[in-house]
C-alpha cells in the first residue's frame, strides 16, 4: 500500500507542471480555528439529516484516518500552498486528528489547483489505468461528475483496533481478523483512509480565501464527504455551488462533523457511526452555560 501511495505521489508531482501557477487566492485567514455561522445548538434532527446527506461510506463503514496527516499542497505560489497545508493541519488538530508535523513526512492528503481539474484525472487515468479500480461506488461516482472538484481516498481494511488482518499458519494473505468479535452496531474491522487527493480547478477557487480553500479540502479529505445534493450557506462544502453566499470558514455542522466521527469507534457499522456522529454535533453546538459567579 506505501509504495502504491509513493507512486501516486510521484505521478501527481510528475503533473504538477499543468498545476503550477503564481496565482492568489483572494485573500487569507489567520489567527486559529474560525467556525462561521450560527452559534445557536443544532437540533439532532437536523445533524442527522447534515450527516446523512454528506456521509461516503466505503463498504458500509465511514472511513478515516488512523496514521497521522500529513497534508501537501501545489498549484498556486508556494506562501498560499504552505498557508493552505498548515490550515488543513490546524483544521485536523483542532479535530482531535494526529498531525506528522515532520517537515518531511509523506504527503496522505494531497491537494492541487488545477487549471482544469477533468482534463488533469484524464491524464493521471491515461499514466495509470485503472488507478481507480479501488474508490467506493460513490467516490468513482465523485471523480467522474461535472464540476470544479475532483475528490477520491484510498482505503485500506484494518481490524477494530486499527491493526492489519491476521493470516494463519501455512496461508498467504490475510483471512481474518483477530481482535472483536461482530455484533449488530459492531464490526470485526473498520477501514483506515491511506490517502485522500482533491483537486479544484484554479478558476473556481479564484475569488476564495485561503481559509475557505483550506476548510473545504479538510472536509472533503480527512472526512471523504460528499457535498450535499441540496447544498446551503449552512456547511463549508456549499463553497463551489452557485447561487450561493458560502461561508467563511467551517460551520458548527462541519466541525461537529470531524470531531464526531473521529471520536467514535471505528469498528461500528456505518447507520451507528452516523448516530454518533449526529449526537456529537448537536452535543457539541449547545452554548456553554455561564459560570456561577463567586
Amino acid at each position: 500500500m506505501r509504495r502504491t501511495m509513493l507512486g501516486m505521489a510521484v505521478a501527481l508531482t510528475a503533473l504538477a507542471g499543468q498545476a503550477q501557477a503564481q496565482e492568489a487566492p483572494a485573500g487569507t485567514q489567520e489567527g486559529g480555528i474560525v467556525v462561521s455561522g450560527r452559534n445557536t445548538e443544532v437540533p439532532r434532527a437536523e445533524a442527522k439529516r447534515y450527516v446523512e446527506a454528506v456521509g461516503n461510506p466505503v463498504r458500509g463503514q465511514l472511513s478515516r484516518f488512523l496514521d497521522p496527516v500529513c497534508p501537501y499542497v501545489m498549484g498556486l505560489a508556494t506562501p498560499y500552498n504552505i498557508a493552505i497545508a498548515n490550515r488543513i493541519g490546524e483544521v485536523a488538530t483542532a479535530a482531535g486528528i494526529a498531525v506528522d508535523t515532520n517537515p518531511k513526512c509523506f504527503p496522505n492528503v494531497i491537494v492541487i489547483l488545477a487549471s482544469d481539474s477533468e482534463d488533469y484525472v484524464q491524464k493521471l487515468r491515461k499514466k495509470f489505468p485503472g488507478i481507480f479500480s479501488d474508490l467506493s461506488a460513490l467516490d468513482k461516482k465523485s471523480v467522474k461528475e461535472p464540476g470544479p472538484v475532483r475528490a477520491w481516498r484510498i482505503s485500506e481494511s484494518v481490524g477494530a483496533d486499527g491493526r492489519k488482518p491476521f493470516a494463519g499458519a501455512g496461508v498467504p494473505f490475510p483471512v481474518s481478523y483477530k481482535n472483536e468479535m461482530p455484533s449488530r452496531i459492531s464490526l470485526a474491522q473498520q477501514y483506515a483512509t491511506q490517502e485522500a487527493v482533491v483537486i479544484i480547478d484554479r478558476k473556481a477557487a479564484r475569488d476564495k480565501s485561503v481559509g475557505q480553500i483550506a476548510d473545504y479540502a479538510a472536509m472533503r479529505a480527512l472526512a471523504g464527504v460528499l457535498p450535499p445534493k441540496n447544498p446551503d450557506a449552512g456547511t463549508i462544502l456549499s463553497l463551489f455551488e452557485h447561487g450561493i453566499t458560502p461561508p467563511r470558514a467551517l460551520t458548527a455542522l462541519d466541525r461537529g462533523y470531524l470531531e464526531g466521527l473521529y471520536d467514535s469507534r471505528g469498528s461500528l457499522r456505518g447507520p451507528a457511526q452516523s448516530s454518533v456522529t449526529a449526537s456529537h454535533i448537536s452535543q457539541a453546538s449547545k452554548p456553554e452555560e455561564p459560570k456561577p459567579e463567586r
